[in-house]
């Protein structure tokens, strides 16, 4: 009867205050990786030297490799330190724990199966294992078994720009300006934030190369972002809109002959300046029927457009590049200024003169510089 009421107790008994078991999971690799050397440093016995730390490669490329790293895991955990004592093992980068098709594999499941049980029995004092992957399939038991006997760290968010994530951007950005011995301002932030689309990784390396420009001055600004910014994938042609949006024909000729010279494809181009317009198209129609205001400081304006996203957002599409309410916020506030540039009628103009382009990109045997270079003259000399 004493090993019946021994057994309920143990498996109701409460997630313990110091868990041994941390699982770090995040698409941006970086951010996971900044988070789980945090987790690590404190855990590992540095006089044990190389042996307090067991490190297990967890890419996969194919069930067999997930099998065995799997089982590595579990040796690692049932064999003693070399120094006696505790030992931390690190299962790192594992790639197979979301959606893939190793984790679909029979074998994966079963290795898997028989790591919860040990999960659940519990290691010997000392003990640790550390999980890093870069996605994470929440309705698997593994996960849920976590869940109940560790702890678990999400990195990153939701590919939207929320406003926890615009502050863990904010503050990361500072910060690392911060342990250069620089300062950024405030617009200078915003648009490198945007700038590098949101990557921890990018805007770390970001503001390194820009401590070194700016050399013994203790600010960052916003010119010297302009000067040496580089943007993210996602963003490239970042000066190229903006030209086009506050209607510059000599810069945004300029610049597009700049990004054709660096090996910029015409199509990736003009499918970027779709994107824009197509985001000045819907800001100035929110701006015509008074959704949108047209304010010009920039924190009253992300505070107004958090407003605008609660009571319109169910109406606008949930794809975050037809929705500029999911852009960043800096986006949106230089976009809307923008779009006070344009009628309404003179963008739905240039949305037709962008189609246009498309077909004799496609269908001709035009020159594409010169098929952008005219679009760009009729986009920023447009009228209704």
């Amino acid at each position: 009867m004493a090993t019946k009421t021994a057994v309920k107790a143990s498996a109701t008994k409460s997630k313990p205050d110091s868990p041994q078991v941390h699982l770090i999971f995040g698409s941006d690799d970086f951010l996971a990786q900044t988070r789980t050397k945090q987790v690590l440093d404190p855990l590992v016995d540095k006089s044990a030297g190389d042996f307090g730390l067991e490190t297990i490669e967890g890419r996969a490329d194919n069930a067999s490799q997930a099998v065995a790293a799997l089982k590595r895991v579990n040796e690692a955990l049932n064999t003693l330190a070399f120094f006696g004592g505790g030992k931390v093992v690190w299962l790192k980068n594992a790639n197979f724990l979301g959606g893939s098709r190793a984790a679909e594999s029979k074998d994966v499941a079963a290795q898997m199966e028989s790591l919860c049980e040990l999960l659940k029995r519990g290691f010997s004092p000392g003990y640790h294992l550390v999980i890093s992957a870069t996605e994470m399939d929440k309705r698997r038991s593994f996960y849920k078994t976590i869940e109940k006997v560790g702890e678990i760290i999400s990195v990153g968010g939701p590919d939207q720009w929320g406003k926890i994530d615009m502050e863990q951007l904010e503050s990361f950005a500072a910060d690392k300006a911060r342990s250069l011995g620089k300062q950024i301002e405030n617009e200078a932030l915003q648009s490198l934030v945007a700038l590098t689309g949101g990557n921890y990784r990018a805007i770390a390396s970001e503001i390194e190369k820009l401590a070194t420009y700016i050399g013994d001055r203790k600010t960052i600004e916003q010119a010297d972002v302009n000067a040496v910014g580089s943007a993210s994938a996602e963003s490239l042609p970042w000066d190229l809109l903006d030209a086009i949006g506050e209607r510059k024909l000599s810069k945004a000729l300029e610049v597009l002959d700049r990004l054709l010279f660096q090996g910029e494809k015409d199509v990736g181009l003009l499918f970027a300046m779709v994107s824009r317009v197509r985001m000045l198209l819907l800001l100035r129609e929110l701006i015509d029927r008074n959704v949108l205001s047209k304010g010009n400081d920039y924190g009253w304006y992300k505070f107004n457009l958090q407003r605008v996203a609660q009571q319109i957002g169910d109406d606008l599409p949930s794809d975050k590049k037809l929705n500029p309410l999911l852009q960043h916020p800096f986006v949106v506030f230089k976009s809307v200024q923008q779009a006070q540039r344009f009628t309404l009628a003179e963008l739905r103009r240039a949305m037709e003169l962008l189609l246009d382009a498309n077909k004799r990109l496609v269908s001709s045997s035009i020159d594409g510089r010169i098929v952008l270079e005219q679009t760009i003259v009729a986009l920023v000399q447009t009228s209704s």
